[in-house]
């Protein structure tokens, strides 16, 4: 049997759930950073909205190179935000 056979079977449906996002300490409450580079290793991480911003606030004139930071956990859920529905 198909799955998609099995799940127009099923008489059970998904409903939405609300996850609240864990807020992590120095993600700057969801703003956007950048790397704005000195020299091929010397850098300062400068939270800005745009990378004109960014530019701007490093004060560095000149900048060898600028990387956007990404949040690489700003999808994680705190374990005591979820809890165990019954139906």
């Amino acid at each position: 049997m198909l799955l998609q056979d099995r799940m127009s079977n099923n008489s059970k449906e998904f409903g939405a759930l609300s996850l609240p996002m864990k807020k992590l300490a120095g993600n700057n409450g969801g703003a956007t950073s950048y790397r704005v580079y000195k020299n091929a290793k010397e850098f300062d991480i400068v939270p800005a909205e745009t990378v004109t911003e960014a530019i701007e606030k490093s004060g560095i004139p000149v900048p060898f190179k600028i990387e956007r930071v990404m949040a690489t956990n700003a999808n994680i859920i705190e374990s005591g935000a979820l809890e165990s529905v019954s139906r």
